[in-house]
């Protein structure tokens, strides 16, 4: 009799725990192409109607712009207040392709966008952890893509400044794509962004701004969904056979990843808990975190052949051939490839000893090297 009574009761409970499982599992496939729709479709809009609305303002910003210092500083600024790579290009796209801003004067400025996406990440892994050699290796990863992007600038700015080499290869590679228009819609979402645009044309402002924010949401939700569907399949890889193949790693692993992800940032967080666990050196995730910024440069080129504006494609061109250069100079050299390594580490280990050289680090980099610049170029 006592052993009847004693009937366990958590069943209900395991059960719904299930089927929430299971409904989180077949939620997150089937939200991706709503996201993607909505991204497309914000991104078409967000074009055109800011295209219209800040003509005015950004022909005022772009008259500073002969300098191409103050262009690297306002890339810098730009992609630090936004946080995201992706939209700061699109913003350059945008301008470019209402005719006021020219090649030569947006490469500067992808050049500033590249080295500014670190800037935040690099004052929030200062206080990221208490513990001394979790914070050296956390530290160390996050101003790896800041050196790579460093190095790769000191090589191409000259070449811009001096001969504007950059630029022109963008241009000529621009021309030979030749987009089919330059009304700088796509074709995938013509009737919907056509129907809205003419609805508010009077308020092409508010409406930029809508797009703009529902751009963010779209973009934000479908990266987080797509990084949980590659999360659990990747740190369940043993660190040791991970990275074993480096062209694999650069191409398959870091830049397919990103691509799909939509994000370098947050494909290289994935391998974070691999290095703070010490599975893997940090030497050996080089290829995997080159390969995740050349695949998420990938983004704002397919956009701009979505988009069929060939000002935007010279933008995006020269987002995308600044990281395919730095692979091309970096990543087949081993003795290349671990200049950026040495230098995260040695920055890593003088900011372990003072906290105080990080913040210097960013002031000097961020700040000061790029108003001396400014100032002596005059």
């Amino acid at each position: 009799m006592i052993a009847t009574k004693n009937i366990t009761k958590p069943q209900p409970a395991a059960e719904n725990t299930k089927i929430n499982k299971l409904i989180s599992k077949s939620t997150i496939p089937l939200s991706v192409p709503f996201l993607l729709t909505g991204y497309l479709i914000s991104i078409c809009i967000f074009v055109q109607t800011l295209d219209v609305a800040s003509q005015d303002f950004f022909r005022n910003l772009v008259s500073c712009l002969s300098n191409p210092f103050i262009g690297l500083f306002i890339g810098l600024m730009l992609v630090s207040i936004l946080q995201r790579t992706l939209l700061a290009v699109m913003i350059v796209m945008v301008v470019a392709s209402a005719g006021l801003l020219s090649a030569s004067q947006a490469v500067p400025v992808i050049i500033g966008i590249n080295i500014g996406i670190t800037f935040t990440h690099h004052l929030i892994s200062l206080g990221r952890t208490s513990k001394r050699r979790e914070f050296r290796r956390f530290i160390a990863v996050a101003t790896l893509h800041s050196f790579f992007s460093i190095c790769v600038a000191l090589l191409i700015f000259p070449l811009e400044y001096f001969f504007k080499l950059p630029s022109q290869t963008v241009t000529f590679l621009a021309v030979n794509l030749k987009p089919a228009n330059t009304t700088g819609l796509s074709p995938l979402a013509l009737p919907l962004t056509t129907f809205l645009i003419n609805i508010f044309q009077q308020y092409p402002l508010i409406m930029s701004g809508i797009s703009g924010v529902l751009f963010v949401v779209c973009f934000r939700l479908f990266s987080e969904r797509m990084k949980k569907i590659f999360e659990k399949k990747l740190l369940k890889q043993d660190g040791t056979i991970f990275f074993d193949k480096p062209i694999s790693t650069l191409l398959w692993d870091g830049g397919i990843t990103a691509c799909t992800i939509q994000s370098g940032i947050m494909t290289v967080s994935l391998i974070i808990p691999l290095i703070i666990r010490k599975k893997v050196s940090l030497g050996r995730i080089f290829p995997f975190v080159a390969g995740a910024y050349l695949g998420a440069s990938l983004i704002p080129l397919l956009i701009a052949l979505l988009l069929l504006n060939e000002a935007a494609t010279e933008v995006a061109l020269g987002h995308f051939l600044f990281v395919a250069f730095g692979v091309l100079i970096f990543f087949p050299f081993s003795g290349l490839r671990y200049i950026p390594v040495l230098l995260s580490r040695k920055l890593a280990t003088l900011t372990i000893r003072n906290r105080t050289i990080g913040l210097l680090y960013v002031l000097v980099v961020f700040f000061i090297i790029p108003f001396l610049l400014i100032l002596f170029t005059k």
